[in-house]
């Protein structure tokens, strides 16, 4: 799809006038040409050339054109197409359509610019939307969800990336009830997992299958580097899954020591119970896993934390 551009009709004298709006469009940077219509317009295949290679119109009301064939034409074309028109008022007395919507700021200036702009605006987010669409079906893949989990899989970043930029939802879950991050997350595609964060997805999302979140799944893979990003991006450290185990109990079971200090710097509840009445400190135990029973046994006496023996 390309950019936006704007062909502009005029007759007579009226391009002093049309030229004073031009520089809305350059400071917008869309491209405008300008066209002067005469009475054989009918039997001009540049006319009609003009026609078929832009994708917005402009007419520049007079009361000379109003009454002439070639504005009633370019109307009907238009509106046949579902064509962008605008209709600028040259003269204060012209009386435009009642039975047709049509845009009519008259010579206001900035009525103009502002309405140009959300249309450029619109136009960009729809060419970026349709030519990633096309650049997804260029690798041979559709726009689905299951394609777009595959491209997870696959660590196909720049698939990915067409996806998102085409409109699929940044928090998509696939058929398990695992959200788009998550996914990416548990496989350690951490590249395409920080693609999906740009987009605005909830970090605080839990997946259906297991009721973990995306600061559990990192800890459960020691995946470190996403756990710093979550964190500092303010995941809930203290969430409990089915199981009822914390991103921490996961972590010490993990042998994650480095991931275990940073969720406990974060203030990460160590006295927290899952369905087998098991704290971090007690995973730490059963693991024999020095590093982390002395990490604990420093932080308790620090903290002077006081364990209970039940739930």
């Amino acid at each position: 799809m390309r950019a936006m551009d704007i062909i502009i009709f005029y007759s007579g004298n009226d391009d002093l006038k049309i030229k004073e709006y031009l520089s809305i469009f350059t400071e917008l940077k869309i491209q405008t040409e300008l066209y002067q219509m005469n009475k054989n317009w009918q039997t001009n295949k540049d006319f009609f050339k003009k026609l078929s290679r832009h994708n917005h119109f402009f007419i520049a009301v007079t009361k000379q054109s109003l009454e002439s064939t070639w504005f009633h034409f370019i109307i009907g074309y238009c509106f046949g197409r579902d064509y962008s028109l605008y209709l600028l008022k040259c003269e204060s007395k012209i009386k435009l359509f009642k039975n047709i919507s049509v845009v009519d700021h008259g010579s206001d200036y900035n009525l103009l610019k502002k309405y140009y702009t959300k249309k450029r605006n619109d136009w960009e987010i729809l060419r970026k939307i349709k030519n990633a669409k096309l650049e997804i079906k260029k690798m041979g893949l559709y726009f689905n969800t299951y394609y777009f989990f595959s491209c997870i899989k696959n660590n196909s970043i720049e698939a990915i990336g067409y996806f998102l930029q085409a409109g699929i939802s940044p928090d998509i879950r696939d058929e398990k009830g695992v959200p788009a991050f998550c996914k990416a997350v548990r496989l350690g595609r951490n590249e395409i997992a920080l693609l999906i964060l740009q987009f605005k997805c909830n970090i605080h999302a839990i997946s259906y299958d297991n009721g973990n979140n995306a600061l559990m799944d990192a800890a459960a893979a020691k995946n470190i580097q996403m756990v710093r990003i979550l964190l500092q991006k303010g995941a809930e450290v203290n969430v409990q899954s089915k199981s009822e185990q914390t991103a921490l109990m996961l972590a010490v079971g993990r042998g994650g020591i480095e991931i275990v200090k940073l969720l406990i710097e974060a203030k990460a509840d160590i006295t927290l119970r899952d369905v087998l009445d098991m704290t971090a400190l007690r995973y730490a135990q059963i693991i024999e896993n020095k590093t982390i029973k002395k990490y604990f046994k420093k932080y308790i006496e620090e903290k002077k934390i006081v364990l209970n023996s039940k739930k």
